[in-house]
């Protein structure tokens, strides 16, 4: 079997750093209690019956999390911008995929963001490669031809590179503006984007990780803050995360 497959469900915690804290939901808490603002707030959104059960294992999920870090009951409220709104002092990030919810959150004063993503892979079709694709990327995968990485893992690495720069960076970017390179042997990525400085000085700093399990492509990507101290042009603000 190919050393990227995992049995199972994805877990956020083999891709991640030790100290950041993940909770995968269970299939009970897709209709656990919200807590009263989060509950306002849905009720003031007509959202199908499958979006709010998103949302309900979502805030499960993030009650352990954050509870782990000495927050309990915090309403996790998205922002205008749609990342939560995570409490002073911790980023975080919530995914989604079908019956599939993580959420992952460290503590800020060490990391400056971090996102996690899982994709169903056959859900991520050719027809959006060229939409979402540099160049580069588009040879790459065409020369991979799907024997080893689909298109859904560069789909899921940029929703992760998205969710730990956007927060705290504030710089709204397409997918095709960061290009991705993935290494297979160490199951790790790296990020560019060559058309926006601003961007790519953060991106060069990031830490990116990648597993298959099963039908699922699972991403995450993190910045430590001792990595942008030594380096010029990259603010290190304590920032939100999704």
């Amino acid at each position: 079997m190919n050393a990227m497959i995992a049995a199972g469900l994805p877990d956020p915690a083999a891709l991640l750093a030790q100290d950041a804290i993940t909770v995968v939901a269970r299939a009970r808490w897709r209709s656990e209690p919200l807590l009263p603002a989060e509950a306002r707030y849905l009720a003031a959104r007509a959202v199908r019956p499958r979006r709010a059960a998103e949302f309900h294992a979502g805030r499960a999920c993030a009650r352990r999390a954050l509870s782990r870090l000495g927050w309990r009951d915090w309403p996790l409220l998205p922002a205008p911008t749609r990342e939560p709104q995570w409490p002073d002092g911790v980023v975080g990030s919530i995914t989604h995929s079908e019956d599939y919810c993580a959420v992952a959150v460290a503590g800020a004063r060490r990391y400056a963001g971090l996102g996690i993503d899982v994709e169903t892979i056959a859900r991520v079709g050719p027809g959006i490669a060229a939409s979402i694709c540099t160049r580069r990327e588009l040879e790459d995968i065409a020369a991979d031809a799907g024997r080893d990485l689909p298109l859904a893992a560069w789909f899921s690495a940029k929703e992760s590179v998205f969710k730990a720069v956007f927060p705290w960076l504030r710089l709204v970017f397409e997918p095709s503006d960061v290009e991705i390179a993935f290494d297979r042997r160490r199951q790790a990525f790296a990020v560019r984007a060559p058309r926006m400085p601003r961007l790519d000085a953060a991106c060069s700093q990031l830490e990116g990780r990648f597993a298959l399990s099963g039908a699922r492509v699972l991403t995450a990507a993190w910045l430590e803050r001792s990595r942008l101290h030594r380096r010029q042009g990259v603010a290190a603000t304590t920032a939100m995360d999704s």
